[in-house]
């Protein structure tokens, strides 16, 4: 698969100006269902616009999936 060069110029801008570092040592419980904050995500945060809603202030793939805390 090949991306446009103006998008990987936009990843490489957004990636430096959020001082992200790859990769990232976090737990398991933390990727999975506690979520962390991460840099990049306060950044699109902070330029989100009406049309590119991101309603997440942590990363992580079942972060806030259900209210269920106790697992």
């Amino acid at each position: 698969m090949r991306f446009h060069p103006w998008l990987l110029r936009g990843v490489d801008v957004m990636f430096r100006a959020s001082k992200t570092q790859l990769p990232l040592a976090k737990t398991v419980r933390q990727y999975l269902f506690e979520g962390y904050k991460d840099p990049l995500l306060d950044l699109l945060n902070l330029l989100n616009s009406s049309d590119f809603n991101i309603p997440f202030d942590k990363f992580g793939w079942f972060y806030d999936v259900n209210d269920d805390t106790n697992y």
